[in-house]
């Protein structure tokens, strides 16, 4: 939105929200294409930045703390 309002482009964006699966895995047409391994690691992916969005929403301001909380995520699932 910045990026068109910035460069003022004829360009109106419509926001709408992501359809995810049971696993979290957001329904992409390119997520299609990931082997069951791969979506795997996209779902533990998906679940570590949403342990740091949730510590920031709860006050957490440190980027060091929040990408260790990602990171610990990873680490714990075996996607490090």
């Amino acid at each position: 939105k910045n990026f068109v309002k910035d460069l003022n482009l004829p360009v109106r964006i419509n926001m709408v929200p992501i359809h995810r699966e049971a696993s979290g895995l957001a329904m992409s047409s390119r997520n299609k294409y990931l082997s069951s391994e791969e979506k795997d690691k996209a779902v533990v992916l998906y679940r570590s930045l949403q342990s740091a969005a949730k510590a920031y929403e709860c006050g957490e301001r440190r980027s060091r703390a929040l990408r260790q909380i990602a990171s610990n995520v990873l680490q714990s699932e075996g996607s490090a």
